[in-house]
């Protein structure tokens, strides 16, 4: 008797991506906003 393991690669890679994405946009709309101000006025506050 044999037991075989099937994995949802689609799912997986859609899962990744989605995780990917999030990431990038978490990461990249604080980072625009720092961009925006500057070094001193970071500094002060």
């Amino acid at each position: 008797m044999s037991i075989g393991v099937a994995v949802p690669w689609g799912r997986l890679a859609l899962i990744w991506c989605a995780a990917a994405g999030a990431a990038l946009l978490a990461a990249w709309l604080p980072a625009r906003s720092f961009a925006r101000t500057p070094p001193a006025q970071g500094l002060a506050g």
